[in-house]
């Protein structure tokens, strides 16, 4: 049975990066910010526009093989916008397995030394504003 934690960033500060957290690879604009709608009333935004790989690393748990996470995500806009969940991602290249919402698809990717390849997809259409829970696990 896998240890189990739980993060809804109540009580971290708005404006500020969530504690335990480190940005990699391009680091960027990570800040808490307050919503009505998000599990605790506030929820983690990326700000930064670019489209380079950018990770918010959980450091408090050190290294692990076998992981699950449970996300509530969404976009604020349609197209474009991607949200992602990086599992056994590298501290020193740009390398990690993906589960995604991005450009109407649901996308199962290995990330490589920056580049990447589909492992599987799936289409679906994503609203602007709704929320979505994600899970992606690796054992």
């Amino acid at each position: 049975m896998m240890a189990q934690y739980f993060i809804d960033f109540s009580s971290d500060t708005v404006n500020t990066t969530p504690q335990g957290f480190t940005p990699r690879w391009n680091t960027t604009d990570w800040l808490i910010v307050e919503d009505s709608n998000a599990v605790g009333g506030k929820c983690l935004k990326n700000s930064t526009g670019t489209n380079n790989p950018k990770h918010l690393g959980y450091h408090v748990l050190g290294s692990i093989d076998d992981v699950e996470v449970l996300s509530k995500i969404r976009n604020t806009s349609n197209g474009a916008s991607q949200n992602r969940l990086h599992l056994r991602a590298s501290t020193t290249s740009i390398s990690c397995y993906i589960a995604g919402l991005w450009q109407n698809q649901v996308q199962l990717v290995k990330y490589v030394n920056g580049s990447f390849g589909a492992i599987s997809s799936y289409s679906y259409s994503m609203q602007a504003g709704q929320w979505y829970w994600l899970r992606f696990r690796a054992n």
